[in-house]
């Protein structure tokens, strides 16, 4: 926290997030300004391009190393999607890729949770096998689905919202963020690599749960089960 000259806090922590490997840690400030602190550093360095953004969550990816995060992708209090990405991690200089809107949420609803992975998936003919990133955004009323090709601002234009994901929001209906809150659940997988593994959605009136789909599992079209979401009603 921070002191004026008055004496009176000027500044304070607001939200923080971090990777699962505990790398990279991105700090936002009640003020809207965001920090980012590496693994092997005790000083948080501001950072330019992420000034004054209003962020809500951020996804890393979860092939993120050392020295840089990979692609990120952060949501905004206004529905905002933005990829976004620091190199140079553990270096005297972080290297900052400018942030790129990526999508816009439908009603301009905040964004309280985002995850993401890449799955493998056998292609429509022969043995060839090629890849599908799904995304999974959560807002105060809806959970959407989004799955496609990378760069993260193609799959947002070419992909469809599975309808499904979004019918079962709309049972859980509230305006409060402070009342929405995502929990990930992981799993270690080969070559001690972490995977997804399932997800808590919890709302004013109700926690949603599903599980993503398996790794070795390449038949699937949808990265997510059937049944991705069970509602289990707050009375």
């Amino acid at each position: 926290k921070e002191e004026s000259k008055e004496g009176h806090s000027a500044e304070e922590v607001c939200k923080t997030f971090m990777d699962v490997y505990g790398y990279h840690c991105i700090i936002v400030t009640n003020n809207n300004n965001a920090l980012y602190l590496h693994y092997e550093s005790k000083v948080a360095i501001p950072l330019k391009f992420l000034k004054e953004w209003e962020i809500t969550a951020i996804a890393f990816a979860l092939n993120t190393n050392l020295d840089t995060t990979k692609s990120m992708l952060i949501g905004t209090s206004t529905g905002q999607l933005a990829s976004y990405m620091i190199s140079n991690a553990g270096g005297e200089e972080v290297v900052e890729e400018k942030p790129e809107i990526v999508s816009q949420l439908p009603g301009d609803s905040a964004v309280c949770g985002i995850v993401y992975d890449t799955y493998q998936k056998r292609m429509e003919k022969g043995d060839e096998v090629g890849y599908t990133t799904l995304v999974m955004v959560f807002t105060v009323e809806f959970c959407y689905q989004f799955t496609g090709s990378l760069p993260f601002k193609t799959l947002f234009r070419d992909s469809k919202l599975s309808e499904k994901i979004k019918d079962h929001g709309k049972q859980v209906h509230h305006e409060n963020l402070k009342d929405s809150e995502l929990k990930i659940f992981y799993k270690l997988g080969d070559n001690n690599t972490v995977e997804l593994h399932s997800f808590a959605w919890k709302t004013e009136l109700a926690i949603c749960h599903g599980r993503f789909r398996p790794k070795d599992d390449l038949k699937g079209h949808v990265t997510i089960s059937d049944f991705a979401l069970s509602l289990i009603h707050i009375c």
